[in-house]
């Protein structure tokens, strides 16, 4: 297939294109500007048999104090996005999260309100087939960050390298979290473009503490801290996910547990 990917070049943009090249995809892409309609016009992006939707402002704080620029970018961007595929009628596969829901059943940041708002719009937009994946946490080694730490575990696997001791903030110490490695989350990008149309929760369905998954990573060199001003709520979150009907259709699987997956991420940062 010939896949356009936005946001190419970022931590799963980069994985995604290594993984759908070696399977014989042809990767066309868009990196940057997605707010703005002249990106969506280039004649060198025309074609695409599917997209795959990545670019975002992910930064969660920064979104809190740059809301605007996260309206911008992860709301409009998406919605020429899919004026883009609508027309032609392409598939658009988007890249979604599970904190989408809160605490509460509704968004309580300005990230995920945004991301949701994209995502009901896209779900909603006449003549487009959308799928919106809310992926739980994704970790693991990627082209783009092999060298840098993005994220809480990659942070984590980077300090206990370097004989740093893995902090863990007290107040989240024992929430759970679903950790998808990442290479099962961009199969899942794949899978998803040939199936029908709706959201789906895309994860391990597996809890685990964070305390428990700091000691996976180093046993002997975890330290608890006190937790900084200005945590924002949705980190206390506790989320595990249930993904059997994409499993069914997408015919998907986790294929990397934790302790592999912190092996490989372990050896590709090192």
């Amino acid at each position: 297939m010939r896949i356009l990917v936005s946001g190419s070049q970022g931590y799963l943009g980069n994985r995604l294109v290594e993984i759908a090249q070696e399977a014989g995809h042809t990767i066309m892409r868009v990196d940057y500007g997605v707010e703005h309609e002249w990106v969506w016009n280039r004649t060198e992006i025309l074609g695409a048999d599917a997209m795959i939707h990545l670019a975002a402002m992910t930064d969660l704080y920064q979104c809190e104090q740059e809301p605007h620029k996260s309206w911008q970018v992860n709301f409009w961007g998406s919605m020429l996005a899919g004026k883009f595929c609508a027309m032609p009628e392409i598939p658009i596969v988007f890249a979604s999260t599970d904190t989408v829901v809160g605490l509460a059943g509704y968004p309580i940041s300005v990230y995920d309100s945004h991301k949701l708002a994209a995502e009901r719009c896209l779900l909603a937009m006449p003549r487009l087939k959308a799928v919106s994946l809310r992926f739980s946490t994704i970790y693991g080694p990627s082209p783009s960050q092999s060298k840098k730490s993005r994220g809480v575990i990659n942070k984590w696997i980077k300090a206990s390298l370097a004989g740093q001791p893995v902090t863990v903030y007290k107040g989240v110490a024992g929430k759970f979290r679903d950790y998808l490695f990442i290479d099962d989350a961009i199969r899942a990008m794949l899978a998803a473009i040939n199936v029908p149309p709706g959201y789906y929760y895309i994860g391990t369905a597996k809890a685990t503490r964070i305390v428990d998954m700091a000691k996976t990573i180093d046993a002997g060199n975890v330290k608890l801290v006190n937790d900084p001003d200005g945590l924002h709520p949705i980190e206390y979150r506790t989320m595990v996910n249930n993904d059997v009907g994409f499993r069914e259709l997408g015919n998907w699987r986790v294929a990397v547990d934790i302790a592999e997956g912190i092996a490989l991420t372990r050896a590709a940062l090192a």
